[in-house]
């Protein structure tokens, strides 16, 4: 009998083992950040309860928005959530269709653009150019000038 109760008031308090569970303030946040600002993937979300005093881990907030049947993926300017490989299985490498990532181009009228002269850069100086847009290119060095100039976009030289 002593020997327990030496042993009760000594023992160390015990822990519950793992990850804490995520409360349902928590969770109901996460849920209404992601239907609030669809375009907000898992780590923006994280970022963002942060600055609001929550220390909880992206990988948190991705099994939450998962759970709630809400994708945290990619996200189509349509506010559609779409996962990265179906989207690049998708694309033709040669010409790769950007037009889900962009809005529509064609309500600009002068546009710069930086890396311009990349594989991207280049469908997109192409696309914005057949839209009837003055495009001013950013490049670094001669040859990256020329790709540009062949394109029919102005380029403009600078770090």
């Amino acid at each position: 009998m002593h020997r327990r109760l030496v042993n009760h008031k000594y023992a160390a308090a015990r822990r519950p083992r793992g990850r804490p569970k995520t409360t349902a303030s928590a969770r109901t946040l996460i849920i209404g950040m992601a239907r609030e600002n669809p375009r907000w993937g898992h780590r923006r979300i994280q970022g963002e309860l942060q600055k609001l005093g929550f220390q909880i881990a992206h990988s948190t907030v991705w099994e939450v928005l998962n759970n709630a049947g809400i994708d945290p993926s990619v996200l189509t300017p349509e506010g559609l959530r779409i996962r990265v490989p179906d989207y690049l299985g998708g694309m033709d490498p040669a010409t790769p269709d950007i037009s889900p990532i962009f809005a529509d181009l064609s309500r600009m009228a002068q546009v710069f653009v930086t890396g311009g002269s990349g594989f991207i850069g280049q469908v997109l100086v192409r696309r914005l150019l057949d839209g009837g847009n003055s495009v001013r290119v950013l490049v670094r060095s001669e040859a990256s000038a020329e790709k540009v100039a062949t394109l029919g976009a102005e380029a403009v030289r600078g770090n």
